[in-house]
């Protein structure tokens, strides 16, 4: 590409700040290898689509026209004044940080939380949600592509559709699923801070957790099935269900299953 296409790829970014666009931002790529194509969309129906890599990982652009873009690229994300709507952001706001050492700021919206808060029970997926707030046919398999030029405009879709649902979504929030969706977006940056730096934790503590949490639930299912009638599992069922498939002979008693039985199961057996 030319250095002409670079300067208007920086100008329309440059644009966003000076008159601090709302914009919606999607990125394709990985946190290890980095950003193929990322974009921003303005509305419902435009967006700008910004390439840094082929599908091949070779560059799209001359050494001096890469740095100059990732440089208004990290101006406008960095950019507190630039409202940014995206769906899934803790996974844009990783690859930025750790491959780039960019800070996303300015998020007003993430559609994946907003959606989750409003239904709780249904998949998260932007596709899901399109599906219910938008007439877009479905894109999603645009994304499996050889085609640089598909992978880019599946990626401008993905930022258009996600500015799309945010504001048809906004219409039917209840003032108690906002405040409850106004904390989960104030989690975003100390989330990102553990994914990114780790944390502390005990691990022998969280397992014994877990395992008292299973065997709870367990206890609560086996009472619902003798209410529903449903009869216990046999011996050969449960060892099937908790031990590996190469132990079952070894299986022949209780005290056998227990020393046969997945690390992940014996806690809770």
């Amino acid at each position: 590409m030319s250095t002409n296409a670079a300067e208007q790829i920086c100008e329309r970014l440059q644009a966003f700040r000076t008159n601090r666009t709302r914009v919606s931002h999607d990125v394709e790529g990985y946190a290890t290898s980095g950003v193929s194509v990322c974009s921003f969309a303005w509305s419902p129906h435009e967006a700008l689509s910004v390439p840094l890599r082929n599908l091949n990982w070779t560059p799209r652009w001359s050494p001096e026209d890469e740095a100059v873009i990732l440089a208004a690229l990290k101006d406008v994300l960095e950019d507190p004044l630039v409202p940014k709507v995206g769906q899934n952001w803790m996974y844009e706001l990783f690859v930025w940080r750790w491959h780039y050492g960019i800070q996303v700021r300015g998020i007003v919206d993430d559609t994946m939380l907003k959606f989750h808060v409003m239904y709780a029970e249904l998949d998260k997926a932007l596709d899901v949600i399109a599906s219910l707030y938008s007439r877009e046919p479905y894109w999603k398999d645009m994304g499996d592509t050889k085609d640089d030029a598909q992978l880019a405009r599946y990626n401008s879709l993905d930022s258009m559709v996600t500015l799309e649902v945010n504001d048809a979504m906004d219409a039917e929030m209840t003032d108690a699923q906002r405040r409850y969706y106004t904390h989960q977006l104030a989690l975003l940056e100390p989330c990102l801070e553990m994914s990114f730096c780790g944390l502390r934790y005990d691990s022998e503590k969280r397992d014994a957790m877990v395992a008292a949490l299973e065997r709870e639930v367990h206890g609560l299912q086996g009472e619902l099935d003798s209410l529903a009638g449903i009869p216990l599992p046999s011996f050969a069922e449960v060892r099937e269900a908790v031990a590996f498939k190469k132990a079952w002979a070894k299986c022949a008693t209780w005290d056998s299953l227990l020393e046969h039985a997945k690390p992940t199961m014996r806690e809770t057996l």
